[in-house]
């Protein structure tokens, strides 16, 4: 039985209206008098995956591929959960074999093109979003993602080319970023206070360059998103919260293995490894736990510093996600100077930590970093001794990083982000 043009059209429109609860519910419905229509599986797994099971609609969507092995499409969305959830290699085989199906998918090509920017492979992922351009040469998307690879690989110029092309809510910070790379002062101020008439500086990434820009210009300049940074860095003990539980601690420790989650490739860390994509998109009991614990941690954080008339605090943004991932440093590892680009709070939890010597693998908080020009200006450190059970909390907008680690077995941590959705 073929299902009518009034039935597709309303489990349409609730995804077109981003009504994923309702879509759910309607999906079931719709599927159970037409099991065999591929759009009505596809949209229940996008329901599914919008809801943040992303575990039922990878499962709906192997089912579907196997039944239909020529649909592009499909390929691509199980493509994009298995980079959600750092299955790169599998995500790369998919859209590959999407594009060979349909040589001109815009979705496909842009998330192989994500899939070599993770991996590292930035040319490749260049070529990617560049043929995107061919024919589509507004593609927002590509010209953001474009800028990023060519940012990676310090072609400032053409970066701040594409970022001025592209409607990222982060394509503006982005940019700054480069002009304070390769402009001169006066350039950079006029860009700084065009964005400060337009209310765009508040966010991390702003915050950062703004900090930095001060003390290497000798200048104060509006810094809407977080003054002195180090001031905001909190030390809790995880063991005092009531989510606690040794157990989870050990299974989120081993859970690469258990998940199968590739690593990313990151030259930030020296002797160490990172995992890829985001573990809080794999939802299996000990990562909702922990999950628990992270958030009762943030709620206590907010309240600590509810009256410190801060931005980031102030305008603590209304819809967000938790983002993580695994870091496992061996001895002699350390982690280079960075920031959080895209989060809002930032967080490091220890779960393994057996030190040698009692500095080795801290944790330090600067507001110089990522080879930003400092015209030879000094900048304060703050160091924090790094202990198992032990929680970090602090802005997105500082740089951190830390001294190496010598240890008789890996320091493992777990490290987020809270990133604002629009």
């Amino acid at each position: 039985m073929e299902a009518d043009k009034r039935k597709i059209e309303e489990i349409v429109n609730l995804y077109e209206n981003n009504d994923f609860k309702e879509l759910n519910k309607a999906c079931e419905k719709f599927l159970s008098e037409f099991p065999n229509s591929p759009l009505g599986w596809n949209l229940y797994a996008l329901s599914f995956k919008n809801l943040g099971n992303l575990q039922k609609a990878m499962k709906i969507y192997e089912n579907l591929i196997s039944e239909n092995p020529q649909t592009p499409t499909l390929m691509t969305n199980l493509a994009n959960i298995y980079s959600d959830i750092g299955r790169q290699v599998d995500a790369e085989k998919l859209y590959k074999k999407a594009i060979k199906l349909d040589p001109k998918s815009i979705n496909a090509i842009n998330g192989l093109g994500m899939v070599y920017q993770i991996m590292g492979k930035l040319e490749e992922s260049i070529r990617s979003f560049e043929s995107i351009l061919d024919f589509d040469m507004n593609n927002k998307y590509a010209n953001f993602n474009l800028a990023e690879s060519y940012r990676k690989i310090g072609k400032y110029d053409e970066a701040i080319d594409c970022y001025s092309k592209a409607e990222n809510p982060l394509s503006k910070s982005h940019m700054l970023e480069c002009i304070y790379r390769v402009k001169d002062k006066k350039f950079f101020t006029n860009q700084l206070s065009l964005l400060n008439q337009e209310n765009e500086l508040l966010n991390p990434l702003m915050s950062c360059i703004i900090s930095h820009a001060s003390i290497r210009y000798d200048e104060s300049f509006d810094n809407p998103f977080c003054n002195d940074p180090i001031d905001y860095i909190r030390v809790s003990d995880i063991t005092e919260n009531d989510h606690y539980d040794i157990n989870v601690i050990n299974q989120i420790i081993n859970i690469q293995k258990t998940e199968s989650i590739d690593d990313k490739p990151q030259p930030l860390l020296n002797g160490g490894k990172q995992t890829s994509g985001n573990l809080f998109k794999i939802k299996n009991n000990s990562i909702q736990k922990i999950e628990m614990l992270i958030m009762e941690e943030i709620d206590s954080y907010k309240s600590s510093f509810r009256n410190s008339g801060q931005g980031f605090i102030l305008n603590w943004p209304k819809k967000y996600e938790l983002l993580g991932w695994i870091v496992d440093i061996k001895e002699g590892g350390k982690l280079k100077p960075h920031m959080h680009k895209q989060g809002w709070l930032s967080g490091s939890m220890y779960l393994k930590v057996d030190k040698d010597k009692s500095e080795g693998g801290d944790i330090l908080f600067t507001l110089d970093g990522a080879g930003y020009p400092n015209d030879g200006k000094k900048f304060d450190i703050k160091k924090v001794n790094v202990e198992e059970n032990k929680i970090i909390l602090f802005p997105s907008s500082i740089f951190h990083y830390t001294t190496p680690f010598e240890g008789r077995e890996n320091r493992v941590t777990l490290a987020f982000d809270i990133k604002p959705i629009d």
